[in-house]
């Protein structure tokens, strides 16, 4: 579970650009590998990036936010219901 910890905090870094250029893509490939690994926040996190692509991915976002919110996730509800 430490390597998600670590691929997720790594993801987080990216995608808000801290210490680093901002990276969406690359974000997102590494949310990817925590959804696949069944990490709700890794889904969330990939959800909201795709929703907020251009041209946004709404259909891979709600995927997301639905496998998140099978994990437990309450704010993967609220952004599933916004789309």
């Amino acid at each position: 579970m430490g390597d998600l910890r670590s691929c997720f905090r790594a993801a987080t870094i990216l995608n808000e650009g801290t210490f680093v250029t901002r990276d969406g893509r690359r974000a997102a490939n590494l949310f990817q590998i925590n959804c696949d690994a069944g990490d709700p926040d890794g889904c969330l996190q990939l959800g909201i990036l795709q929703q907020d692509m251009r041209p946004a991915e709404y259909n891979s976002a709600q995927l997301n936010f639905e496998k998140a919110i099978e994990g437990g996730s309450q704010e993967a509800m609220r952004h599933l219901a916004r789309l």
